[in-house]
């Protein structure tokens, strides 16, 4: 119940976000600290666009997975202000996640065939089914 919450501090977070213009952005965050007075328990306030693994925003996240499909993970890291490692797992957690969500269906039956465009033979795979 909200009645048994009172307030027990607050801490300053600093969030990496986008660059902007070239240069590196943090956001101070101040957040609130509360205690349960039934449970004892203490715990900071939600903060909805913070990624849960990392002192980033969800923004900045979901960038670094844009970008690290075009650039090198070192350019990353630098424009951002944050080990090359990061942006490496950032791209790691992103591919398992990518890799869930594929559904990759076999075909009952597959056509395997080859097509010569401009003297290269290219493979061309069909589902002959459908």
């Amino acid at each position: 119940y909200t009645s048994d919450l009172v307030g027990f501090g607050k801490r300053t977070e600093i969030l990496m976000d986008i660059p902007i213009h070239g240069k590196r952005v943090g956001i101070h965050l101040n957040r609130k600290r509360f205690k349960c007075q039934s449970c004892n328990k203490t715990f900071y306030e939600l903060v909805s666009r913070k990624d849960e693994k990392r002192r980033m925003t969800k923004r900045l996240i979901e960038y670094i997975e844009r970008e690290s499909q075009k650039r090198t993970f070192l350019s990353i890291a630098d424009d951002i202000g944050v080990d090359e490692k990061t942006i490496r797992n950032i791209f790691q957690d992103y591919c398992e996640h990518e890799e869930e969500q594929l559904k990759f269906k076999m075909p009952k039956w597959l056509g395997i065939d080859e097509i010569h465009i401009i003297k290269k033979p290219l493979c061309v795979l069909t589902n002959i089914e459908h």
